[in-house]
């Protein structure tokens, strides 16, 4: 094996004798290289003779590079392929100038490294400088994820959606006290939902989430688990897949009195229902309305959660407000949710109120069925509508089965 040139930094490290005999001054400490990174900017700088230095009688180098010689045959190194620091003193006429400047060193290969440090001139190779190996290694993956649902990075996943996995194994079977699924970051191995089956050359993972993933998020979801080879392998594997985003309005339902219905009393409460399968609903945004005509007085609202989501129900009374007799009471209903796609529902709905009672007829002069009357007696009676009042309009009064005109003098007959 030949020897090699090499640009290096060069390391003092340790307190090693290499002049075991004593010789004078002192022992010196040997220089090591190791395989270092090396950078362009200082301080990594390299190992310069600046000044000759006084180190004994006679002027000489303190650091030295012998040139190295080859390898022998047999392997064994050669007994001057070493670096050494010598002893060494200033040298006073020289102003007193450091025998070692550091300069800054550019390069890009990395330095020798300094296997064994000995003087054993056997075995020792203080200075080797192994040649760079490469190799080319084919790595085959199993592929052992047989099916996922939902697939891994889909999109505009249902909200409610089961898991289902299909898992091959490599020959062994799996553990399954080893298995950990999380998903969200929760671990959903030990639900009762959750069930693994057993499969041809694998397993069947079912889950079934015990409530809905929020609208438009990302679920993540991570698998590990070990076979029974020995040593086990441990598989792992990671999926993500996004949900729909909400574009459903809310749900609005009529609850007192129901749609179409009839015979309503003309003083019962209106109650309707707005629910929200995704975010919620705006309070503020919810919009009433009796025969086009919008309500801002009267409305009550409490909170609503239930299994198909949140909102509230509203409540319109209106004791001082009757409706009308036997008419036909239009409803409407406008709300917006909290989806940034601010989705909108709008609900009509209509029902019949209860017939009005007959007028009542009293005060009859002269009385009814009454004989000896004088030809030239006026007639004169009180007519009254139940709540409503009376339409004067319709008001027709026949004698002799003759039309007749008559006074009309508005009245109000108070009564508990």
């Amino acid at each position: 094996m030949g020897s090699e040139i090499l640009t290096a930094v060069v390391e003092h490290v340790g307190q090693v004798t290499t002049n075991p005999d004593g010789v004078s001054p002192e022992p010196s400490k040997p220089i090591e290289q190791r395989n270092l990174k090396l950078v362009t900017t200082a301080p990594s700088q390299p190992v310069e003779q600046f000044l000759e230095v006084e180190t004994t009688d006679e002027f000489s180098k303190p650091v030295e590079q012998v040139v190295p010689d080859s390898f022998n045959e047999d392997g064994t190194r050669p007994d001057d392929c070493f670096l050494e620091q010598k002893g060494q003193a200033e040298r006073a006429s020289e102003g007193g100038d450091s025998p070692i400047e550091q300069l800054i060193f550019n390069a890009s290969n990395q330095p020798a490294e300094q296997r064994i440090l000995s003087r054993d001139l056997t075995s020792a190779q203080p200075v080797q400088q192994d040649p760079k190996k490469s190799n080319t290694i084919d790595v085959t993956q199993f592929d052992f994820v047989d099916s996922i649902f939902p697939p891994c990075n889909s999109v505009k996943n249902p909200v409610d959606t089961n898991i289902l996995w299909r898992v091959k194994d490599a020959g062994f079977d799996f553990d399954i006290g080893t298995l950990i699924f999380t998903v969200e970051g929760i671990e959903v191995q030990d639900r009762d939902s959750f069930e693994v089956t057993a499969i041809a050359n694998g397993i069947q993972i079912e889950y079934d989430p015990p409530e809905n993933f929020s609208f438009d998020t990302l679920v993540q979801i991570f698998f590990n688990i070990d076979d029974n080879d020995d040593p086990p392998n441990s598989f792992n594997y990671q999926c993500s897949w996004r949900t729909v985003e909400d574009s459903r309005p809310p749900i609005i339902t009529l609850d007192s009195p129901e749609c179409n219905d009839t015979n309503v009393d003309v003083l019962e409460p209106i109650v309707f229902s707005v629910i929200d399968v995704g975010d919620g609903v705006s309070q503020d945004s919810i919009k009433f309305s009796l025969e086009g005509i919008p309500v801002c007085s009267g409305l009550e609202f409490e909170s609503l959660t239930t299994a198909s989501g949140n909102g509230f129900t509203v409540t319109y009374t209106h004791p001082d407000d009757p409706f009308r007799h036997d008419s036909n009471v239009s409803v409407s209903v406008e709300a917006t949710d909290l989806s940034p796609l601010e989705n909108t529902a709008f609900f009509v709905c209509c029902f019949g109120t209860e017939e009005s009672s007959v007028p009542d007829f009293i005060n009859w002069d002269p009385a009814q069925c009454k004989t000896f009357v004088d030809n030239r007696t006026g007639l004169s009676f009180e007519v009254y509508g139940n709540l409503d009042g009376i339409d004067i309009s319709e008001l027709e009064v026949r004698i002799d089965n003759k039309l007749r005109k008559v006074f009309v003098r508005p009245r109000i007959l108070r009564s508990e």
